[in-house]
């Protein structure tokens, strides 16, 4: 499939197929990881989750996501202390 190179901001983008997206469960916002290699032209993109190079376990990620959106006020304020 034919993508066109698109300016966006300062940088330059590339546009995913809304079928393929929806496919993969992707939904505008989420993150990705995009691996590039310039030896051989190629742009590999990952989920975020899924590339986790910390020892972080996905699930183990997605909790803390959780955790720290139930707890992001009390998180606040400990910071402040």
């Amino acid at each position: 499939m034919l993508q066109k190179i698109i300016q966006a901001g300062n940088s330059l983008a590339i546009t995913i197929p809304k079928s393929f997206a929806e496919t993969l469960g992707w939904k505008a916002g989420e993150k990705v990881l995009v691996i590039a290699d310039s030896e051989s032209a190629i742009l590999k993109i990952q989920q975020q989750e899924a590339t986790l190079k910390s020892g972080i376990t996905p699930e183990f990620h997605n909790w803390l996501k959780k955790f720290n959106a139930k707890y992001k006020t009390v998180l606040e304020e400990l910071s402040k202390k």
